[in-house]
């Protein structure tokens, strides 16, 4: 018995279920707003133009970031968007653990017979997922979280 297509089974599941996690990403602005907390990176993207700043605050109608600049206050009503600064943690341990699984399929070869495959799947896969989380941790990237009603692109 082949070892490589029961791991790639194992990876394809594990996507999957991540994939389905991850939502739709059609919330309402409200609810959006209700799962932000102070200190966060934000971009709002208006009419006006796209600021950026460090989350003080927010209501129902407005947003208060700190700035470069100072404090300001964004009206939300015309927000076109609204996207938070987050990392790669995610996609690097995602990586990191499919090499990791890869590389234990490749040992193993043909046979699971003393292949390494309690070592490789016990010590190897989730190392390689640690140091690929760790790595995507430094990686900054935007992430939407309210769409805009006409296609913008990333900020």
């Amino acid at each position: 018995m082949s070892a490589a297509p029961l791991l790639l089974a194992l990876m394809a599941t594990q996507a999957s279920a991540l994939q389905a996690q991850s939502g739709s990403g059609e919330q309402d602005l409200a609810s959006v707003l209700a799962g932000l907390e102070a200190g966060v990176v934000l971009r709002v993207a208006t009419p006006r133009g796209l600021t950026e700043g460090i989350l003080t605050s927010s209501s129902q109608l407005a947003l208060l970031l700190e700035t470069a600049e100072g404090s300001i206050e964004v009206a939300l009503s015309p927000a076109d968007s609204l996207w938070v600064q987050g990392d790669a943690r995610t996609g690097g341990a995602l990586i990191g653990g499919a090499l990791g699984l890869g590389l234990v399929a490749l040992s193993c070869g043909q046979t699971l017979d003393e292949c390494g495959l309690d070592v490789g799947l016990a010590i190897v896969t989730p190392a390689l997922a640690l140091l690929g989380a760790g790595i995507g941790s430094s990686i900054l990237k935007w992430r939407l979280v309210n769409p805009a009603p006409r296609s913008r692109g990333s900020p």
